[in-house]
């Protein structure tokens, strides 16, 4: 499917374009300031996209955390993005999207390499969620926070790089990342992998307990097992890390987990 916009288009509404499993590339012109929910989602065959300097994402409330509102939801095999110079709000490298003033990492691809620098400290909530096509990721010493449903469902990851610096991995993060094999986790104090939950969620002063945010949950190769590595600076490894207090298997996919520290 090839698609002519016309002169002066501003916005392309909610799943206006969502199934169409033919579109292979979208380049958006710098007059598209807009895109509603889902309006490419679920667009299997999308491999290129093209942001032009108009577009920005939506930033909507949820009760979990703060997402996008996420135009691009489920394109598993999104390979490329490029955003125009001109965009003051985003910039794109290596195949992501990043926020050039919160420093988050919006959008990647099956082909993104993360910046190890400081132009990105988070990868943000449903970045990669999704993406069949990617196979390996490095989440390199600079990145501090590793948002929820970030790599959600990447049912294709086998190997992940967990860097120095991460703090916190939040809710969902790594859910369902059924083919991984090898995780090299080098994290140095991170905290642990639990939700606090409020009497009063109006009041953070209120009663609270904490429960696991199923980080890692169904994550791990159920064929070809699942083998941990701890880098040799790893100070602490944090609580409900790969595990669970409901005697689920170790990350909830895999039966066969090796632990190596090194």
């Amino acid at each position: 499917m090839d698609i002519v916009y016309p002169n002066g288009l501003t916005s392309i509404g909610s799943y206006a374009f969502s199934g169409c499993d033919s579109i292979e590339s979208v380049i958006l012109p710098d007059s598209v300031s807009h895109l509603g929910w889902d309006a490419f989602g679920y667009c299997n065959g999308l491999k290129h996209l093209s942001i032009g300097k108009s577009l920005t994402f939506d930033y909507l409330p949820s009760n979990e955390s703060n997402y996008y509102n996420f135009p691009f939801y489920h394109c598993p095999n999104l390979c490329t993005v490029t955003v125009s110079t001109d965009n003051p709000v985003y910039h794109s490298y290596n195949n992501c999207v990043i926020d050039t003033y919160s420093k988050v990492l919006v959008m990647g691809t099956g082909e993104s390499v993360i910046p190890s620098n400081e132009t990105v400290l988070s990868i943000g909530d449903y970045a990669f969620a999704d993406l069949l096509s990617l196979k390996s990721i490095v989440i390199p010493d600079n990145i501090v926070n590793v948002c929820p449903h970030a790599f959600y469902n990447c049912a294709g990851l086998e190997t992940l790089t967990i860097g120095k610096g991460v703090k916190k991995i939040e809710k969902d993060a790594f859910y369902g990342c059924s083919s991984l094999t090898t995780i090299y986790y080098n994290a140095i104090n991170a905290d642990d992998l639990v939700d606090i939950v409020y009497s009063n969620p109006e009041d953070t002063a209120s009663d609270y307990y904490t429960v696991p945010n199923n980080a890692f949950y169904y994550s791990g190769s159920q064929e070809n097992g699942l083998t941990i590595f701890f880098g040799d600076e790893v100070e602490r490894i944090p609580g409900f890390l790969f595990g669970s207090p409901n005697n689920d298997p170790p990350t909830g996919g895999s039966e066969n987990v090796v632990i190596l520290i090194t």
